[in-house]
């Protein structure tokens, strides 16, 4: 009788002892898929940091105005929508030879455009009484005006200064005409003052001579007074700087 009891509760024990087995094994069998799972979200996770990552590089590289200086050299700063500066070309081979000396990736626009007007080669130009011409090309005409007026207060912008807002269609229509933006802007101008005017011409000019011609056909003065120029800008948006003819907004002498 108790032998009989004995091998029921063992019998029974065994029975408990396989079921313990069974389970354990059906959890190990969870916890290996849920780490293989795991592993293959993990891929696609990293995955979904770099993507999140490379697109905010794109946006933050991203240009929304650009902004010519030209005096020769002449150069050209891709600004983003912080304000930051995100590329800088040579637009000439003096330009280019510019744009290599420079670090000012990332500045804020009015710093970069300073740290220029101060350069060497861009003082030396100036000091031989070149043309400094310098625009804002954008889409949102709040934005371009907005950085015309801060440009055109920065140290370096003087009496022998022309500062201009554009849409960014000049862009693409100088680089056709195989000229700066600030350039193709004084092209426009001697144009309208002067229909046999070339691009051929155009090129082997500096802008002094290009703001000459368009002096001499208007008869306004380069040297006025501060404030006294009343003129008008070829293209889109408003300038700052000589009075000159063509067609589109207002402008005034520099500072």
């Amino acid at each position: 009788m108790m032998d009989s009891k004995l091998k029921a509760a063992f019998d029974s024990l065994q029975a408990d002892e396989e079921l313990k087995q069974k389970a354990w094994e059906a959890v190990e069998e969870k916890r290996k898929k849920r780490r293989s799972h795991y592993g293959k979200l993990i891929p696609a996770f990293c995955l979904l940091l770099l993507c999140l990552g490379f697109g905010s590089w794109r946006l933050y590289a991203a240009p929304v105005a650009h902004i010519t200086i030209d005096i020769n050299p002449s150069v050209e700063l891709q600004i983003n929508r912080w304000d930051k500066v995100v590329n800088v070309e040579g637009l000439n081979p003096d330009g280019e030879a510019l744009a290599q000396s420079l670090s000012v990736r990332f500045w804020d626009y009015s710093q970069a455009v300073e740290e220029i007007l101060q350069t060497p080669l861009v003082e030396e130009a100036a000091a031989r009484g070149e043309t400094l011409a310098v625009g804002v090309m954008g889409d949102d005409s709040q934005r371009r005006e907005k950085m015309l007026e801060v440009i055109s207060s920065c140290p370096g912008i003087g009496q022998n200064a022309y500062c201009y807002a554009a849409g960014t269609e000049q862009i693409k229509q100088a680089q056709e005409a195989g000229l700066s933006c600030g350039k193709y802007q004084a092209f426009l101008e001697w144009q309208a003052l002067d229909p046999s005017a070339t691009l051929e011409q155009a090129r082997t000019m500096t802008m002094s001579q290009l703001r000459q011609k368009i002096a001499g056909l208007s008869g306004e003065n380069q040297t006025q007074a501060p404030g006294q120029g009343q003129g008008q800008i070829q293209g889109q948006g408003q300038g700052k700087g000589w009075g000159a003819g063509g067609s589109g907004g207002k402008g005034k002498q520099g500072k």
